[in-house]
């Protein structure tokens, strides 16, 4: 599988389990976007994009738009340097970070399971996501050396 589907797969199941209500701990995501929850039922409590830490950051903030055109260019001297894909440069913190994002959730929904008691649930979580994982990883590798 091509390494987007696993990033689309990844993002559509931590969406899932956490409009599902599970405590996924990835409250920053949303909270980027500018989506907020209510803490104990998991609904979701206000939609706003101009209150969002995205929005701030970038418009809000003084040096926002600056420190992004300054870290455009140092990946785009990164990649003259290395004579790797410009392209590649930019995706990688965004990839990684979903990669890290998936098993953060995972760590996040088996620590829930075992202070419910469940230990039984959270190894079953664990055999559906490691297999998963270990296909990112490989479709990352697969990614970043140009044979996707």
């Amino acid at each position: 599988m091509k390494v987007w589907k696993y990033v689309v797969v990844s993002v559509a199941l931590i969406m899932l389990l956490r409009f599902g209500g599970l405590p996924t701990g990835n409250e920053n995501l949303f909270n980027t976007i500018g989506v907020s929850f209510d803490a104990v039922t998991g609904i979701i409590t206000t939609i706003s994009s101009t209150d969002s830490t995205m929005f701030n950051f970038l418009f809000k903030a003084g040096a926002g738009i600056l420190a992004v055109l300054v870290l455009v260019g140092g990946a785009a001297a990164v990649s003259f340097v290395t004579r790797a894909q410009f392209e590649n440069i930019i995706l990688l913190p965004f990839v990684t970070s979903i990669l890290v994002l998936f098993v953060s959730v995972g760590f996040n929904l088996m620590n829930h399971a075992y202070q419910d008691g469940h230990s039984w649930t959270a190894a079953i979580m664990l055999f559906l996501m490691m297999p998963f994982t270990i296909g990112f990883i490989l479709a990352l590798a697969e990614f970043f050396r140009g044979t996707d």
